[in-house]
């Protein structure tokens, strides 16, 4: 990571009041469309040039009002560049819009355990993209605010997929961590 981006990330991380925490930077001169996604999703929000989006780990354990029980479940943050989503007018030809798009995934499950064990596993997701890569131009970075954990780095190369990220579900592209550190995801990072 060059030392503007970690002045850009400290600056933001008191803007997203960033504490263990997943942190979205867009580095892109573009806008993106992400949707954070357990058992209930966000709504698709818009991450202009510059903007971040930021939330405090959520527990793997969730409620899951269709069956009344407690259900293991991670969290996906779905994130696509298809101007469709930012062109509807309402929520639901948004969220339409952005369920029919391909998508880049930042997973976590967040799951409580003993320290030192780690609590906080992690991965970047292209499975729901089609190729060519929608960030393969630019690059797209999961930097931890730890050196205890690692970094995934997907260049800004179009010619092959990311080799740190999953392309299909037999990969092995799962990081652990803990829940003490930061997770910086940065859109367009090589831009």
């Amino acid at each position: 990571m060059i030392f503007s981006d970690i002045l850009l990330l400290f600056g933001m991380a008191e803007r997203c009041n960033a504490l263990a925490r997943v942190i979205v930077l867009n580095r892109c001169s573009f806008p993106v469309y992400l949707k954070s996604v357990q058992l209930n999703e966000t709504p698709p929000q818009a991450l202009f040039p510059g903007d971040c989006y930021s939330e405090t780990y959520r527990y793997a354990s969730a409620f899951n009002p269709a069956t009344g029980n407690f259900s293991a479940v991670g969290v996906s943050i779905k994130i696509t560049t298809d101007e469709a989503v930012g062109q509807s007018l309402d929520e639901t030809g948004r969220s339409a819009a952005f369920d029919s798009s391909a998508v880049t995934q930042f997973e976590y499950t967040y799951d409580p355990v003993p320290y030192p064990l780690p609590d906080l596993y992690y991965d970047l997701s292209d499975i729901n993209d089609t190729m060519p890569r929608q960030f393969c131009g630019y690059g797209i970075r999961i930097e931890p605010s730890s050196a205890e954990c690692n970094t995934i780095a997907c260049t800004p190369d179009c010619s092959q997929a990311c080799v740190d990220a999953y392309n299909n579900p037999a990969d092995n592209a799962t990081h652990a961590c803990y829940s003490t550190v930061n997770l910086n995801l940065i859109l367009c990072y090589g831009a």
